[in-house]
């Protein structure tokens, strides 16, 4: 079977955040390799802002902020429910976009547009139409190829597959909880068993923006007290201007960065973080200072703020925390996974541990802020190669090599199910019928076609019993499935998966097979009437045979009774042949010791494996006789094994890397 045939493009994962966008590529042929980082003007990730200058056109990340001379400047504008049906919004996404892609392609990084595959993220709680319509924003931006998914899938699929997190497979087999702090939103998704389920959003716009927003507007409130001329003037450019305000908020992001890097270094308001920035093309010069410290930043996190109505940063965090716990108490987590760049701050850590402190685990990636934009590349490159495992474990059941395979392992099938079809006959129809003539309940032999009769009318249901199920996956395990491994192993190889992922052996397979349940054999004709007259007179010969030639020590070992029995047989034989005594002897009633001594447990057993063999070549016969049920039964047999494999897919795509 050939290998199937694997796309070779490039995948470029695309976290389009509030505060910073970063990228990362990585090929769909790169099978376990990390993601790579792509770098816009030399760095990893970009402040999310979009500027414009006459002269220049439209600039991104640093080039907006530290450009001169532009005339428009929009920060923090990712795409939200609220916005992204706003013609005005998707203009400015659609240009922000637009140039990433140009710098891209002029840089390098990526072949062609058309040869490359985005993978943008989205909030987990979107709709299928929200990132439906968002695709199409994207598309008409200048992604040719571009696929929306949630963001925690990325998270979660980041983790699993890097390594760096020293969290086993077990674990991430339970239950986890993502918890992706951005800086305009905090996202919950808990994902147990692999399944992941957004858990629903708390109203508020809790990110990690708010707290540069309070940043700046403290500042504004020292400046009005010290410097109240400075101010005035501050707002009057900031009418004028707007984008200039963008840039003293772009200026509070850097500090609380800075400051919740290494919070120790900014223990007092003698050693704030150094974030100034200074207007020099305003006369005179105006500067904008934030103040961030310890107790600034401790203020700053529990003041009241307007956007969480009322409540401080610190109090709705705690509160969606919260929240988020009473909505898992069903599935509380084993493990916390914390993500995006404001996971860095050391208060969304104290605050995740006070919350989940049953959790056996919260972890923080090396470089959460990376984690969505790696995780977004990985989806890309899975989600390629699980389309090409699934078309190729589908080019499996479609395969006439496999059937083909089936139906040659046919006979091996119907002669191993012969076995206990013919047992179910001889132990539930013939043996009973023979032990109820040698015990006395049948009164002579001729009692026995009757009874067998009656008998075989109460094997309808039996006769298709467990023991026919059973052969069938002993002929699954051990004949057909072993064989089938010829197909499925090169898959394996392909996709760098376990091969006992697609091992179907002691997999429910039998229950499906429904011909089973039909074999094509009539009881009537396998055990007929004239069978048993044989059986029968077969019995009634031994017992003149016995009689007439028992003059030596076999009669003595009868009773007297019955040594005088046979000597009447014997005397009656000898007046009217053994054909005649035969029929006679059929419908006489005998004494139960002479019918044991006629029938002894040795005796009983040869004929009844003599039946049995009998009977197994008469299955087998009309079994192989009937092309349309076997043909049935093969097409059964492939329809189960196809559904199996089906559902094995999910399970193989696990193991994709």
């Amino acid at each position: 079977m050939n290998n199937i045939h694997i796309e070779n493009i490039e995948i470029v994962g695309f976290d389009f955040g509030h505060g910073e966008t970063a990228l990362a590529r990585v090929s769909s042929l790169a099978n376990g390799s990390e993601p790579e980082m792509l770098e816009i003007f030399a760095r990893k990730s970009q402040v999310t802002a979009l500027a414009f200058k006459p002269e220049s056109g439209d600039l991104v990340g640093d080039q907006a902020l530290k450009t001169t001379g532009i005339t428009e400047l929009h920060i923090g504008f990712k795409p939200m429910r609220h916005n992204l049906s706003s013609p005005e919004h998707q203009h400015i996404v659609k240009r922000f976009v637009k140039k990433y892609l140009d710098i891209l392609e002029e840089s390098g990084q990526i072949s062609g547009r058309d040869r490359t595959l985005f993978v943008v993220g989205s909030p987990s709680g979107w709709s299928d139409a929200e990132r439906v319509t968002y695709s199409d924003i994207l598309k008409q931006a200048g992604m040719q190829r571009v696929t929306v998914e949630k963001e925690s899938r990325a998270a979660f699929l980041h983790l699993k597959e890097s390594g760096a997190s020293e969290v086993d497979a077990q674990r991430l087999m339970q239950n986890v909880l993502i918890i992706d702090i951005g800086s305009s939103t905090t996202d919950f998704t808990i994902v147990s068993r692999m399944e992941a389920r957004p858990i629903a959003d708390f109203g508020l716009g809790l990110g990690a923006g708010l707290i540069e927003e309070m940043i700046f507007e403290r500042t504004l409130l020292r400046m009005e007290k010290d410097n109240p001329d400075d101010m005035r003037r501050l707002e009057g450019i900031f009418q004028n201007f707007p984008h200039f305000k963008r840039q003293c908020i772009i200026a509070c992001r850097e500090g609380k960065e800075k400051y919740f890097s290494i919070p120790e270094l900014y223990i007092s308001a003698d050693q704030p973080v150094d974030c100034s920035l200074k207007f020099r093309t305003i006369n005179p010069p105006i500067e904008f200072e934030p103040a961030i410290y310890r107790d600034e930043m401790e203020k700053i996190l529990t003041l009241p703020m307007k956007a969480l109505n009322g409540q401080s940063w610190k109090d709705a965090f705690r509160a969606a925390l919260a929240h988020a716990k009473s909505k898992t108490d069903s599935t509380r987590p084993d493990l916390v996974v914390l993500t995006g760049g404001a996971s860095r701050m050391d208060v969304v850590l104290q605050l995740c541990s006070q919350a989940f402190s049953s959790a056996e685990k919260i972890i923080r990636g090396l470089e959460p802020e990376f984690t969505i934009a790696r995780g977004l590349a990985r989806i890309g490159r899975t989600d390629i190669l699980s389309s090409g495992l699934k078309k190729a474990i589908e080019t499996i059941g479609d395969s006439s090599d496999v059937l083909t395979l089936v139906e040659q392992r046919i006979p091996g099938l119907i002669n191993s199910l012969s076995e206990p079809l013919a047992d179910e006959l001889i132990t539930h129809a013939v043996g009973p019928s023979l032990a109820a003539w040698r015990e006395g309940r049948l009164r002579t032999l001729n009692d026995i076609r009757p009874d067998i009769e009656s008998r075989k009318k109460n094997l309808s249901g039996r006769i298709r019993g467990e023991d026919a199920r059973k052969k069938l996956d002993a002929w699954l395990n051990n004949m057909l499935l072993p064989a089938l491994a010829d197909f499925t192993d090169p898959v394996c190889r392909q996709f760098d998966i376990p091969r006992s992922v697609l091992d179907l052996r002691n997999r429910d397979i039998a229950t499906g097979v429904s011909a089973i349940s039909h074999p094509p054999f009539n009881v009537n004709q396998l055990i007929r009437n004239d069978e048993i007259i044989v059986l029968t007179s077969m019995l009634a010969g031994t017992i003149v045979g016995m009689a007439s030639g028992g003059t030596g020590l076999t009669l003595f070992h009868l009773p007297i009774a019955g040594q005088v029995i046979a000597a009447v047989i014997g005397a009656i034989i000898t007046g009217y042949g053994v054909d005649a005594v035969t029929g006679k002897i059929k419908d006489r009633e005998l004494p139960g010791f002479f019918r044991k001594w006629v029938l002894p447990d040795s005796k009983l057993e040869h004929v009844l494996a003599e039946q049995r063999s009998k009977l197994r070549n008469a299955i087998i016969a009309q079994m192989t006789d009937d092309p349309g049920w076997k043909k049935k039964l093969a097409a059964d047999i492939l329809c189960e094994l196809k559904q199996v494999l089906d559902e094995q897919v999910e399970k193989a795509v696990m193991w994709i890397r």
